[in-house]
């Protein structure tokens, strides 16, 4: 969820390794973008997509409801005016937020804005965190990152899905 260029370069690491991703944009204008050119026309534009992989979509609650685990990668914010549009219940969800900064006026970390505004049990929210930035992502230099949930089962999971020859992950419950 988010079409910057942090956004750009985990779709890039997932689909190395999944057939499918789900992709929420916030405009049909991007998503047709992406559709024609194979690439996010403002972050990362020498990262080409398979698009016939990716299932875009503007509905955040479509992306939602076709998803098992949310990747939250958006500036923290514009988090709140995001889910603001989300209507569908992701508590049985699996949440990971790449997501730097806390939630505004709320003053809290984005896991616990997760657990108690949207009930997602703390045990099924995750943080992705670096070092790490997106242009090396692009460019598949080797590069580390961190993937932290209090379940390290659904931490190891998500690692499972991201390391590739160029992403090394090291799985946490911090």
């Amino acid at each position: 969820i988010g079409g910057g260029s942090w956004a750009t370069a985990l779709a890039k690491i997932f689909l190395e390794n999944e057939r499918e991703i789900c992709w929420y944009l916030r405009s049909e204008e991007k998503i047709r973008w992406f559709k024609r050119y194979r690439h996010n026309s403002e972050y990362l534009p020498t990262v080409t997509f398979d698009v016939e992989n990716i299932y875009f979509s503007v509905d955040i609650n479509e992306i939602v409801a076709k998803s098992d685990i949310l990747i939250f990668a958006l500036p923290s914010p514009f988090l709140k005016s995001h889910l603001s549009k989300l209507t569908e219940d992701i508590s049985g969800k699996l949440v990971f937020s790449a997501i730097k900064g806390i939630v505004p006026d709320e003053n809290m970390i984005i896991g616990e804005y997760f657990n108690e505004v949207y009930n997602v049990p703390i045990d099924q929210v995750g943080v992705i965190t670096g070092p790490c930035h997106a242009e090396e992502v692009a460019m598949e230099r080797l590069s580390y990152l961190t993937i932290a949930c209090q379940s390290r089962d659904a931490a190891r999971m998500l690692a499972n899905k991201m390391n590739c020859h160029y992403i090394k992950t090291t799985v946490s419950d911090d």
